[in-house]
């Protein structure tokens, strides 16, 4: 289960080298950015009207940070023995899927104001497998850790030995309540 869990947070990671965003002028691809771009920075080369070069730096987006930390947490987490192994990483998936989405509206947010929403972002192969395993892997690890406890509970309670008198839970030779012999 373990080794599952790391080859999931191994693709979502993987998912941070796709393209993540793209940013289109009336149709016409103006840049485009990994995820690895969006959580480490880089430079835009652009044409200008008259052949000149416009570079531009873009800054590293907080919530494409905060994601790729929570995936790093999450590799990291699923190591973890027991219901842990499943608890914290299902959380990590959490932090790192509400990351992207705010990552989303952000973007989509900043295009519409810069540019009076002449200017398009649409996310690419990367930001939505990553999104999607986000979901699948927090939903899936949720269940084995809910899951696990109740098993637990179960294997306690199928051990344990009831009064053949009153039915009450006895723990010694004799019910605690009613004197009979428990066998």
């Amino acid at each position: 289960m373990r080794g599952a869990r790391l080859l999931f947070f191994v693709l979502i990671g993987l998912c941070f080298l796709l393209t993540f965003v793209q940013v289109s002028c009336a149709g016409q691809r103006i840049a485009t950015f990994s995820g690895v771009q969006l959580v480490t920075g880089t430079k835009v080369v652009q044409q200008a009207m008259f052949g000149e070069r416009q570079v531009r730096e873009v800054k590293p987006e907080p919530f494409a940070v905060v994601a790729a930390f929570a995936v790093l947490a999450g590799l990291f987490f699923s190591l973890a023995p027991g219901r842990a192994g499943n608890v914290l990483p299902a959380l990590a998936c959490l932090v790192g899927l509400t990351a992207l989405l705010l990552l989303m509206g952000k973007l989509q947010a900043e295009a519409a104001r810069e540019a009076s929403g002449v200017l398009e972002v649409t996310f690419g192969p990367g930001f939505m497998g990553a999104a999607v395993l986000l979901l699948l892997g927090g939903v899936c690890l949720a269940v084995l850790a809910l899951g696990k406890g109740d098993r637990a509970a179960v294997a306690a309670s199928a051990s344990a030995t009831y009064c053949p008198e009153c039915g009450a839970l006895v723990k010694g030779a004799f019910c605690s309540d009613c004197g009979a012999r428990a066998s």
